[in-house]
């Protein structure tokens, strides 16, 4: 997974930075959690 890292700074803090992906295993959430991500939402997979 390739996570774009965007510097922090007071005009970033006005929005949200929210995860929605596919990837549901546990390393995944912890690794877009740590990169700065407010929340992390799994969609749905279909087969």
């Amino acid at each position: 997974m390739k996570i774009l890292i965007v510097e922090d700074d007071l005009m970033q803090r006005r929005f949200l930075q929210v995860l929605l992906t596919s990837k549901s295993e546990q390393n995944s959430i912890v690794e877009g959690l740590k990169a700065g991500a407010d929340d992390y939402l799994i969609k749905p997979y279909r087969h």
